[in-house]
């Protein structure tokens, strides 16, 4: 099995050679990022009247109904980035599959095949969800275990067409044996790949709240650019992964 930085690093080899992903992060993953941090924190509700560090400039506590208009925008944000998450996994299932032929696709091409995904996506995670809260409830162990079993189920999902429980199945069945190395892979990819974008974004955050409050939206950018990013190295490199453990143990799911 590699180690962490061969997996960053032929994710981003990998990235460098698909044209198609740089649109994709940008317009998938960065804008609806930018937005929905712009949105958080706009209803992010002052203290006492008290201009709060990291909160925009005259900004009043948000009414019931501007919350329920807040509510669904963030929601459909939240699905395009779905969809954005569905583009780069739709090219990046090349790095387990046959990369003989074509290798490089349009960005109109992948966001109008990545959009059948969004929904299988959506419910699988939300189901993945479910079952984790109750093994959780019932045992806690148990559910961790669950949670680390499942964790490749968008790459079932897209990479192998298969939704639902039975995505769920066959990421159980690919890390089974493997489940503490592959909870060291994750939490290293995460560590990696999110915490240097998390302290930029931090940084950036409380330089601006020291010199101008105004500038405020200039961190919510740099913070969903550098997450945008990070999100796009991570799942390539999970794909990466699932395809080394999908090799050294070849089973299928039936149903």
């Amino acid at each position: 099995m590699p180690n962490l930085f061969t997996l960053i690093g032929s994710a981003w080899r990998f990235y460098r050679k698909q044209p198609a992903l740089t649109p994709v992060v940008v317009w998938f993953l960065f804008l609806p990022l930018t937005a929905i941090n712009i949105l958080a924190r706009m209803i992010r509700p002052p203290l006492s009247g008290v201009m709060i560090p990291g909160t925009y400039d005259g900004m009043i506590a948000p009414s019931p109904s501007a919350l329920l208009l807040f509510l669904p925008t963030i929601f459909v944000l939240s699905l395009i980035a779905i969809w954005g998450t569905a583009c780069i996994l739709l090219v990046g299932k090349r790095i387990i599959h046959s990369k003989a032929g074509r290798s490089r696709t349009s960005f109109s091409a992948v966001r109008k095949d990545a959009l059948s995904y969004v929904f299988p996506l959506l419910l699988t995670g939300i189901l993945r969800g479910c079952f984790m809260f109750f093994w959780t409830l019932l045992f806690i162990v148990p559910g961790i275990i669950y949670g680390i079993r499942t964790i490749f189920y968008e790459v079932v999902v897209v990479a192998e067409d298969l939704r639902y429980r039975t995505a769920l199945q066959r990421s159980k069945q690919v890390v089974r044996g493997h489940s503490w190395r592959v909870l060291f892979y994750i939490l290293g990819l995460s560590l990696l790949l999110f915490i240097p974008a998390t302290i930029i974004a931090t940084i950036v955050d409380l330089i601006i709240v020291n010199v101008n409050h105004r500038m405020l939206p200039l961190s919510d950018i740099v913070s969903a650019a550098s997450m945008s990013f990070a999100t796009m190295i991570y799942l390539l490199a999970n794909i990466d992964l699932y395809g080394k453990l999908k090799k050294a143990r070849p089973q299928h799911v039936e149903g």
